[in-house]
């Protein structure tokens, strides 16, 4: 575990760094989606390998500098200063105490965002209830501290303008119980595992499944690491069987990595509808990590692929030009400061389906979503009809009349048939 901001941030590679601005934007598009529905009433946000969440006093004004802890706790409270037009405070006092109330009078009477972050490490565990509060007293916030068990804290917004409660957890993943879901509550779970950690499929699969959301990194390096120096606790890690084990049997390194990332994959999607994989890696095709996301939803899945492809006014130099995001072996080229080049997309979808006749548009958008790195747009079909690549477009009724040439109305299912030449 780093000891000074310096050490934390001074190397903090490119890809640490992406790895925090798409949580971040994730979770901005996760609490609005939540919070604004009329079926939610409470939004969960879980993040089970925390850390301290800033280190030696080091507030920086930019929050993706931030550890995960911090940058959720930002997410909600962006919310509701941009949905309740208040003013968007933040002002750091370095070596500022931490200044609580422990008044449980003053509890609101509900919060509709509950963060709960686990961490088993006791120096970091009272470190990381401290910058909470410090957090929050940054944006003006005051708050409640009350400790309902001899490991557990919990810090409590006292602004009605801001319903938020963080509960703090000194334990380990496996002993942490997911936080139980009623009808109208939507619950999203990080987990950035730090070393030979146990993180078992089977317990995390109570944090996938309806109306949960999971957000996953499996760091290369650490399997890397399992590979060539514990191979035999895969099974322990991971929580594999012993036949599914087989399957690594005669795996080089490289093909282990990715087997055991497909093999994750494969397990968290008998919990949910959706699980996709990510391969990050650098300019020098040398691969970083794998992101893993699951959901229910493929509005959540959308979502989550959604946060590759946007920046912030925080983040408006900050490329990913330095590395790669990989989806089966696509590679998606783009900085957070732009959307995807529609072009590429065009030519990922003209390699998928020439050739092929009356293709429904409904097929064309749950490739891109599902199979491809990218967002779907309509504009790679425009590109892809002016340059001849898509010869007919009709309507269920096989007809085309009333269509104007590269566009692709909401209003019919459209049949697309592509040109057989690439």
């Amino acid at each position: 575990m780093p000891t000074s901001a310096q050490s934390f941030f001074e190397n903090d590679p490119p890809h640490g760094k992406v790895k925090r601005v798409m949580w971040f934007k994730y979770l901005q598009a996760f609490v609005a989606k939540t919070q604004q529905s009329t079926s939610v009433g409470k939004t969960i946000i879980c993040d089970v390998f925390a850390g301290r969440g800033v280190y030696d006093n080091n507030w920086s004004s930019t929050f993706t500098d931030y550890g995960s802890p911090l940058i959720a706790l930002r997410a909600a409270i962006g919310y509701f200063v941009h949905r309740n037009n208040l003013p968007n405070n933040f002002e750091p006092i370095i070596d500022a105490n931490p200044d609580y109330t422990e008044d449980e009078t003053s509890f609101l009477g509900e919060y509709k965002i509950n963060l709960y972050f686990v961490e088993q490490n006791r120096n970091n565990y009272e470190s990381l209830v401290d910058n909470i509060i410090l957090f929050f007293n940054f944006h003006g916030i005051n708050v409640i501290k009350s400790l309902p068990a001899s490991n557990r804290a919990c810090v409590s917004s006292m602004d009605e303008d801001f319903p938020i409660r963080c509960n703090i957890c000194k334990c380990k993943f496996e002993d942490f119980p997911a936080p139980a879901l009623h009808d109208n509550t939507r619950m999203v779970t990080f987990i950035d595992p730090f070393g030979f950690v146990m993180i078992p499929w089977q317990r995390v699969s109570d944090f996938v499944g309806e109306h949960k959301e999971l957000y996953i990194n499996l760091m290369t390096s650490f399997m890397h690491r399992l590979f060539t120096q514990n191979r035999d606790r895969i099974g322990e890690v991971f929580g594999m069987e012993p036949d599914v084990l087989e399957t690594f049997r005669n795996d080089d390194e490289s093909d282990f990595v990715n087997t055991l990332a497909d093999l994750y994959v494969e397990k968290l999607r008998e919990s949910s509808d959706y699980a996709l994989t990510f391969e990050m890696k650098d300019i020098r095709n040398r691969r970083l990590y794998h992101l893993i996301f699951a959901t229910s939803h493929i509005k959540g899945l959308k979502a989550m692929k959604e946060s590759f492809n946007r920046g912030t006014q925080e983040q408006n130099t900050f490329s990913l030009s330095d590395y790669k995001i990989l989806k089966n072996d696509i590679p998606l080229d783009l900085d957070l400061r732009n959307k995807q080049k529609p072009m590429q997309v065009a030519n990922v979808i003209f390699d998928k389906f020439w050739g092929e006749r009356y293709v429904r548009i409904r097929d064309i958008e749950d490739f891109v979503w599902l199979k491809t790195p990218y967002v779907y747009r309509k504009k790679p079909l425009a590109i892809l009809e002016r340059g001849g690549k898509i010869e007919n477009v009709v309507d269920t009724s096989f007809r085309s009349a009333g269509r104007r040439r590269r566009t692709f109305p909401d209003h019919t299912e459209w049949l697309i048939s592509f040109a057989g030449d690439q």
